[in-house]
């Protein structure tokens, strides 16, 4: 065809899908319902047949997850499920979605729908058996290690709608090697880009997108495994959804979509008046990146702040409005976020909170309105900051969201609704030489599973969650093995890494890994900082930091502990006198900063990395004193904390070999702990007295003081409530 004539509209009714974009979007902004649909015509008619045919894609969806995750060789994909499939409308909204990494349906939707803005149905054109790769978060995504295979569906001559799969790739090319480069400051460090490209046609990917691959990624076997992985379930897709159209028809199908999707958004108007109270709802974190004297060009290499306050409106007719006027500027680290990855993880947040059940779909977004200002680490205004490490803010940002839901579900008395937040997961990655002496470049994705915030009736789940993948999972300890040049010597639940209170969150855990039968391993760490970024809530305690814990021995003396048949360590132990420091000798560090920057190790080095425990409900000295013994016993809490925060007298029984507690010297110390609470305690009006002064004074660090200059230069809206809060003069200014 000549390049300069219009091919024939592959949508619905002749129409091009611009069209039926601008279609959709008018027809909502005008009657608030999607596509305009006042009714469920279907449902009300049949309501067997309309759920029988969810049924069917929705099990379609699934079954071809569980086929794909069998062809994918990376444990990333196979071990811990990092996978997603997702049905969509011709013009991009997603109808039904798989199990999985649900983070990513709406970025998906974003890609399909920049393509339509951007004219793809003339060039490069949409065909049967086309494949386009993505993972640009400037279009739709959350960063580069989530790759995304786009495919459109056709019927007869239309394209019906489109198939999206996305799998965390083990290692993307960047200047780090893993999946998450954290030494890059701008986009060009990130790795290997597709921006919405057209890698395949026919189902047969193209040989220069393939020779691209196998030279610019440092172990291309993992990246060629998983696209067929995606591609697998997406043919699987493909083909039993031409048999289900064929069996309900095609007419049926088309008003289905749109009704289905009508309808999850009607479900969670209607979730959202039953369950949350009216009203505004405001908190607060923050993520660092600290960057002082890093190996990075200066105008990175300084300590920064990312401010992430959050809004949430709740209206009596179910509207949610969610907006982030407030945060601070973009800067040159790798935690910025694209809007995409944003909406990704409120629509991920939403669907855990208020859509788990019912129809899943962009309805449940489309109930909703969102705000991040341009401009801001949340919306950056220059199209090349470094968005490869966008987990760290967008997580900090969410357990915002997850409290303010939280304590609207509390005001109307869903108690088992409530959670406190989660932990924000940590990560460790390897690239040099694995232990075949071939290209290493993987991320350890055990980080999958920290800890769960604790409920407002239990507590949380002992290194079972993840934000991003319901479905947490640290994979086997041997099949990491298998992939990295190391050995595990241990990997344990943390003591008193959960947040306390009267439920606690769920327990991290630590690993002990010790490299072996490679001289060139560079590891890579990062995670929270000396900011808590996921406060309890009601009184409850935020999980314990992680940062200090970069623990290593260089140069060991394993070998000859081993030899010896002497101990050696399994777990860290005292975390004031870590295992590896007590009975190793070598080059002992203990770093001090969230961020490890590449450090090489080698054959023998030992190196501990921590993941998170979730915050707490309520106050810890309502804690029942047996479910503190309880913890002592299972080796995830210490007897100091027991004492002083739970408020419970215990004895260790060493006829027993048990942990016990004596109620009548508990209940002295708690009404004590309460008399001392009473005697530091000062007045609501004292505290905000006081504070007040500080913020007059501008008694601040430099990198607080520059967060807020630029979070009131950005957000007029915010500048002026953060006066009024503080009753500080027009003109004041950090």
């Amino acid at each position: 065809m000549n390049a300069l004539e219009k091919r024939k509209p592959v949508g619905w009714e002749d129409k091009t899908l611009k069209q039926m974009l601008i279609e959709s979007k008018e027809l909502f902004e005008k009657t608030g319902r999607y596509y305009g649909i006042k009714g469920l015509k279907l449902k009300n008619e049949d309501p067997l047949k309309y759920e029988r045919l969810y049924s069917r894609l929705r099990g379609m969806m699934v079954a071809s997850r569980e086929a794909a995750l069998r062809v994918s060789a990376s444990p990333i994909v196979k071990e811990l499920g990092e996978l997603c499939f997702a049905l969509y409308t011709p013009d991009g909204d997603s109808v039904v979605l798989s199990t999985g990494i649900i983070v990513h349906v709406h970025t998906m939707s974003m890609a399909i729908k920049w393509m339509i803005e951007n004219d793809y149905e003339n060039d490069p054109g949409f065909d049967p058996g086309d494949i386009f790769g993505n993972n640009d978060p400037l279009i739709g995504n959350a960063h580069t290690a989530d790759v995304q295979s786009l495919t459109p569906v056709f019927y007869r001559d239309e394209v019906i709608g489109w198939v999206g799969a996305v799998t965390h790739v083990m290692d993307c090319g960047g200047v780090d090697a893993g999946g998450l480069p954290i030494t890059t400051i701008n986009r060009f460090g990130d790795g290997l880009y597709l921006s919405c490209e057209k890698v395949g046609m026919e189902w047969k990917l193209r040989k220069d997108y393939e020779i691209r691959c196998d030279r610019n990624l440092r172990f291309p076997l993992f990246w060629h495994l998983d696209e067929k992985a995606r591609l697998a379930g997406s043919q699987i897709i493909h083909e039993t959804l031409a048999g289900i159209i064929d069996e309900f028809g095609v007419d049926y199908y088309k008003r289905f979509v749109r009704e289905v999707i009508e309808e999850g958004r009607e479900i969670f108007t209607k979730r959202c008046v039953e369950r949350l109270f009216p009203g505004t709802y405001c908190s607060v974190s923050f993520y660092e990146a600290d960057q002082k004297d890093a190996p990075l060009q200066l105008i990175a290499a300084h300590d920064m702040l990312m401010h992430a306050p959050v809004k949430v409106e709740i209206k009596p007719d179910g509207g949610l409005k969610f907006s982030m006027n407030g945060a601070n500027k973009w800067n040159y680290h790798p935690a910025n976020c694209s809007i995409s990855a944003m909406q990704g993880g409120f629509w991920v947040s939403i669907t855990q909170m208020l859509a788990y059940d019912g129809k899943v779909n962009d309805g449940a977004y489309l109930a909703t309105e969102q705000h991040y200002p341009y401009g801001s680490w949340a919306n950056p205004d220059n199209p090349h900051v470094s968005t490869s490490a966008t987990w760290g803010p967008l997580m900090s940002t969410f357990n915002n969201l997850f409290r303010s839901l939280s304590r609207s579900f509390f005001a109307r008395g869903f108690r088992e609704e409530i959670i406190a937040g989660y932990g924000s997961n940590t990560m460790c990655q390897l690239g040099g030489t694995d232990q075949y002496n071939r290209p290493l470049g993987i991320i350890n994705f055990e980080l999958s599973a920290a800890g769960c915030g604790a409920r407002a009736v239990m507590d949380g789940l002992d290194t079972g969650y993840a934000v991003w993948n319901p479905e947490a999972d640290q994979g086997n300890i041997e099949i990491w093995e298998m992939f990295m040049p190391k050995i595990y010597l241990g990997r344990n639940l943390t003591p008193d890494s959960a947040g306390l209170g009267k439920y606690r969150g769920g327990s991290g855990f630590h690993s002990v890994y010790c490299f072996w039968n490679s001289n060139n391993v560079e590891v890579v760490s990062a995670g929270p900082g000396k900011v808590f970024d996921n406060c309890g809530i009601f009184g409850g305690y935020p999980s314990a930091r992680v940062m200090r814990h970069k623990e290593m021995v260089l140069n060991s003396n394993l070998r000859d502990i081993v030899a010896q048949l002497k101990p050696y360590p399994t777990q860290e132990g005292d975390p004031n006198q870590p295992d590896i420091i007590t009975m190793l000798e070598g080059d002992k560090r203990i770093l001090d900063r969230s961020i490890m920057h590449p450090i090489p190790m080698k054959t023998g080095d030992i190196f501990i990395q921590h993941y998170q425990g979730g915050p707490g409900y309520g106050d810890p000295i309502e804690r029942d004193p047996e479910a503190v013994v309880h913890d002592l016993n299972n080796n995830t809490a210490l007897e100091r904390k027991a004492r002083e925060v739970n408020g419970v007298t215990v004895w260790y029984d060493e006829q027993a070999k048990t942990w016990k507690h004596d109620p009548g010297k508990t209940k002295q110390l708690r009404t004590a702990i309460r008399a001392k609470r009473k005697q530091r305690g000062i007045s609501v009006a004292d505290w905000m007295k006081n504070e007040r002064e500080k913020v007059l004074k501008k008694e601040f660090l430099e990198v607080i003081m520059s967060t807020y200059r630029e979070s009131m230069t950005l957000s007029p809206e915010f500048a002026a409530e953060f006066k009024k809060f503080w009753e500080l003069p027009d003109d004041f200014a950090f």
